[in-house]
């Protein structure tokens, strides 16, 4: 009808026995596969503290930007997520550092878990202690060896701080306070040495001017005076950095104690144990072996030119004296014995006692 008996088709003219219609056979339905989505894995995060005694504290690691601050977040967060993944496997996800704080250096760390029914802080707390062989060691760190001291929880931890209750604000005077810095020699010196394997000598650090000579000797002194004072909070005064030689860097030192309050073995003890074993002051890598300690023998000091001078001067002066009395004694001596041989006059002759008492007319 349309094509007007398939002779047109608009425009277009037909051939009338070109016409075919098929009817598609029926098809079996198609199916489209569900896919089931899979089951997100929950994950938990449970928080660790421990006390790293062989590092200490220092304010860059308040400052989430300092290098040191890297350093140590970096290499900790490392050694914690092994240590887990070594001992829980699969269900470690991974670990990073939160925060520091002093004690002498404290470590939160916080790591994720896949959330199973077995998972729970006392079971990564026994993780940590196996892995840490009983809070002795994690990786080069010394950890404090008390299990009260590491705390696995749900949340992050918090330093302690002491809450000062209010006060009525009154109107005091504060006494002006002087501090007197003891003289050296008023205190026992102790020489130590030891040698710097990850830094290298460079001619900036031959020049005690230097910038860069500046700054290690300032970092070298602060990690000594912290070392010492957590160890010997009342004896201890000051540390010294005396030189820095080749090879790799050879550092020279000079610790300052109160007369009598400790001896080179203890000192020298201290510091192997806060540096595991002459292993890691803080940042620096040291050499093995390299641990020199002993105590400084003070050199008296000469005597200025004219105290010798007035010291010769009344030798001199007593040996003349002394010379002069002599010779006055033996002319006196002399003298008297050579008068005991003069001749005596009498009206009866001459008398000659030396003559066994004869008489000459």
């Amino acid at each position: 009808m349309g094509t007007h008996q398939l002779q047109n088709l608009d425009y277009y003219e037909l051939d009338k026995t070109s016409l075919t219609v098929s009817i598609p056979e029926p098809q079996p339905p198609t199916t489209i596969p569900s896919t089931t989505p899979a089951v997100p894995q929950i994950i938990r995060t449970l928080f660790i503290k421990f006390t790293v005694v062989n590092h200490t504290f220092s304010p860059e690691l308040d400052n989430k930007s300092s290098p040191l601050y890297k350093e140590y977040t970096s290499s900790i967060s490392k050694e914690l997520e092994d240590l887990f993944k070594r001992e829980l496997g699969h269900e470690t996800q991974n670990c990073t550092v939160t925060r520091y704080w002093s004690g002498p250096l404290v470590v939160v760390g916080s790591c994720d878990f896949l959330n199973t029914s077995s998972l729970n802080e006392t079971k990564v707390k026994k993780a940590f202690d196996v892995g840490t062989n009983n809070h002795h060691t994690l990786g080069p760190y010394l950890l404090k060896s008390d299990p009260a001291n590491t705390q696995v929880t749900a949340y992050e931890p918090q330093p302690q701080t002491t809450v000062q209750p209010p006060t009525t604000p009154t109107t005091t005077t504060t006494p002006t306070t002087t501090t007197t810095t003891i003289p050296p020699d008023n205190l026992d010196k102790y020489d130590i040495q030891f040698t710097i394997i990850n830094r290298n000598f460079t001619d900036d650090l031959k020049n005690p001017n230097s910038p860069l000579y500046k700054k290690m000797v300032k970092k070298i002194e602060a990690r000594l005076n912290q070392l010492y004072r957590g160890s010997y909070p009342k004896s201890f005064k000051y540390c010294k950095v005396t030189g820095l030689k080749l090879g790799s860097v050879k550092t020279e030192c000079s610790c300052f104690f109160e007369k009598g309050s400790t001896v080179e073995t203890d000192l020298f003890s201290t510091f192997d144990n806060k540096t595991n074993s002459t292993n890691w002051l803080n940042e620096f890598q040291l050499k093995p072996g390299s641990l020199i300690v002993k105590e400084s023998v003070k050199k008296e000091n000469p005597l200025p030119f004219w105290v010798i001078f007035v010291i010769g001067l009344c030798c001199f002066i007593f040996a003349a004296l002394l010379a002069l009395f002599a010779t006055v004694c033996a002319m006196k001596y002399f003298r008297h014995h050579t008068a005991s041989f003069k001749t005596q006059q009498s009206d009866y002759g001459t008398y000659l006692p030396h003559l066994d008492m004869r008489k000459v007319y």
